[in-house]
């Protein structure tokens, strides 16, 4: 009897302390989505020419961040892909009953044919709906011609900054350069 009462006091002690752990992770979980939320806010609260170089200046998984929190205000829900092994994929969203996979390129050259490839690869991989490529800089040609005919759609920088200028309310455009 005693060994069943010692049995039972551990396995509440467990069970108590499994609860513990689980609140205090749901609990940093949400001071962390609060945490990202005010950032984005802070960003889109930059002055247009302060927003811009924050942008250009940003890390990879930076800008996938940002992406994925300004992609959230257009009532999209996602997460960002692992650092290696993403199959062509950063991010994966959905909406309307969507799965969307996006590759962020943040970039001071043209994104060329080789970002298309590696999403297209993605849309097989994740079985995914559609495929998106969102840069802060431009497309190459052969990028648009191999787009259109895998139909991916392309967000350039002026598109991208559009977006922001919506997430905004601004009514005023952005100035690209």
């Amino acid at each position: 009897m005693e060994l069943m009462s010692t049995f039972l006091i551990c396995a509440t002690c467990l069970w108590v302390l499994n609860l513990a752990i689980y609140l205090y992770e749901s609990a940093s979980k949400t001071e962390e989505v609060e945490k990202k939320e005010l950032d984005i806010i802070k960003l889109l609260n930059l002055n247009h020419s302060q927003l811009i170089n924050k942008i250009d200046g940003m890390l990879g998984k930076e800008f996938e961040s940002f992406l994925l929190r300004l992609l959230e205000r257009f009532g999209y829900w996602g997460y960002q892909t692992a650092d290696s092994g993403d199959y062509g994929a950063d991010l994966i969203v959905f909406k309307d009953g969507l799965k969307i996979v996006v590759q962020a390129k943040r970039y001071s050259k043209s994104v060329g044919v080789k970002a298309i490839q590696e999403v297209l690869g993605a849309v097989k991989y994740y079985n995914a709906d559609k495929a998106l490529v969102i840069t802060n800089s431009r497309f190459t040609k052969g990028a648009y011609k191999l787009a259109a005919s895998g139909d991916v759609d392309l967000c350039d920088r002026s598109q991208l900054f559009d977006l922001i200028v919506m997430a905004r309310g601004d009514n005023q455009k952005l100035s690209y350069s």
